[in-house]
């Protein structure tokens, strides 16, 4: 049976407050690389930015972190806390990660749950009436790109996660060296694929920025609400000179500086970014600053031309979706085992009989997929919730749409392909209206259907079935009509 739709509406009396509070303190270790395990150093905090409505009929928040990830487990017990402390139904707050990569691994619970839940009291203690404002505008190229590109005549995707072997061609990423790197570890003869022109990261991409605004009437600005699509990884700890740091990534200088210029407290929310990156130049926190800066500046732009009218109603809806893991799964560490050492094999032999490029590659991605579920299971208890979710069959998770006014954003989990995401903002029919994933707690890449036969990173990494994507659409709609 469905779930039913939660809805609470606030007609009359509607209040906004802002908060923003920082939860670095929080932070116990990063895994890091062999040899410097757990030492870190912080470059700038990770802040966890709430907004507080408040009317007649009830209270929702919006909690936006500077952070990777929240597992379900965490957000289901700081949502409790919250909801302990301020009167708050837990379908009523939505959580949105920036999904920095310079962030923790190891974290304090309490003292993390208890700063997210100072950010939202001081919120809800700063409530008052509004005006809002809505804007959005094109970025253009050159700011993120479509990290999977894929080849003709069924060689399937390659997933460009860096710029190494890439060359830049104005604000068009020729990735050309890095395609050929991984076709010839294939044990594949480049020059027999016949391809003479250079391969481009020129995939589909989301260049969109939406900014709501929030001031006192005729007055200052007390808080704002910026999305933006890219994967936040331009300072990640995997670039070896960059090492175990702790950083908001181009999110921290993209909201930092709207605060500064604009006034109040800016969240963030990460529009589908799953096959979206940042397009850096290089790995550095000059390159997060120069598009932080520039990603704030067109925020900013947005703001000028705003027109503000005052925030008279406002509506948050919650419902659950439960999207079906694949049957590809295995059951336990030694099934897991048994298909991974068979499938080797197999690509061995695939070898020695000199079989087709494609299928080698498919072996590959095979055992890649497999090889990424061994390390689930035997991940022990820090991955056992997640774990039990994959052997029933089902990952369960909360989708909201909030209402501000005439403006209306929708929620997803995960890391969510950013073909789904413009799906979905195309069929829900609404003027003001955009979507921001990687919200309510973790999920792992949900690609679009026709992508899992190209395999490559982000389908290996999916533990979901193809056609996942269409259940969520359908639901996401339906809660947003």
């Amino acid at each position: 049976m469905a779930d039913p739709i939660s809805r609470l509406v606030l007609e009359s009396g509607v209040n906004v407050g802002f908060a923003k509070v920082s939860f670095t303190d929080s932070g116990r270790g990063m895994k890091g690389r062999p040899g410097r395990a757990e030492r870190f150093t912080v470059h700038d905090d990770l802040n966890a930015r709430a907004m507080f409505v408040s009317g007649v009929g009830g209270s929702f928040c919006l909690l936006s972190l500077d952070h990777a990830c929240l597992e379900k487990s965490q957000v289901v017990a700081i949502k409790q806390r919250i909801a302990g402390e301020t009167g708050l139904d837990p379908r009523h707050i939505v959580t949105f990660c920036s999904h920095t990569h310079s962030d923790f691994d190891y974290w304090d619970e309490d003292v993390l749950t208890n700063r997210l839940t100072q950010a939202v009291c001081k919120a809800r203690d700063n409530v008052r009436p509004t005006e809002v404002g809505y804007g959005e505008t094109d970025v253009g190229t050159g700011v993120n790109v479509n990290r999977r590109v894929i080849l003709p005549n069924g060689h399937g995707a390659f997933c460009i996660m860096y710029n190494t072997n890439c060359t830049f061609e104005g604000n068009r990423l020729d990735c050309t060296g890095s395609v050929r790197g991984q076709y010839e570890a294939l044990g594949a003869d480049w020059d027999q694929l016949g391809i003479r022109e250079p391969i481009y990261a020129d995939g589909p991409t989301d260049t969109t920025l939406n900014a709501i605004v929030f001031r006192e009437p005729g007055g200052k600005a007390l808080g704002s609400f910026v999305r933006f699509s890219a994967h936040a990884c331009v300072v990640s700890p995997r670039h070896e000179h960059i090492g175990n740091v702790i950083s908001a990534d181009y999110v921290g200088y993209l909201t930092g500086q709207v605060e500064r210029r604009l006034g109040g407290v800016c969240l963030f929310g990460n529009g589908p970014c799953g096959n979206l990156r940042v397009l850096y130049r290089e790995n550095t926190f000059a390159e997060a600053e120069r598009i932080g800066t520039l990603l704030a500046r067109r925020a900013l732009q947005a703001t000028d031309r705003m027109s503000f009218r005052p925030l008279a109603q406002a509506e948050i809806r919650h419902k659950q979706v439960s999207l079906p893991v694949t049957a590809a799964f295995p059951q336990s560490i030694e099934e897991a085992e048994r298909r991974l050492a068979a499938v080797k094999d197999e690509i061995e032999k695939g070898k020695s009989e000199n079989r087709d490029v494609r299928e080698i590659k498919g072996l590959y991605h095979h055992q890649s997929f497999l090889a990424s579920k061994l390390r689930l299971l035997k991940g022990g208890a820090r991955n056992e919730a997640f774990l039990k979710e994959c052997l029933s069959g089902w990952l369960t998770r909360s989708i909201h749409c909030v209402l501000l006014g005439d403006v209306a954003l929708a929620a997803l989990p995960g890391e969510v392909f950013t073909q789904i995401g413009r799906r979905i903002r195309d069929e829900a029919r609404r003027e003001r209206f955009f979507v921001a994933s990687l919200a309510n707690g973790f999920m792992p890449y949900l690609p679009c259907g026709d992508e899992y036969e190209t395999g490559a990173y982000e389908v290996k990494e999916s533990v979901l079935e193809a056609g996942a994507d269409e259940t969520l659409v359908r639901e996401v709609l339906t809660l947003c009509s």
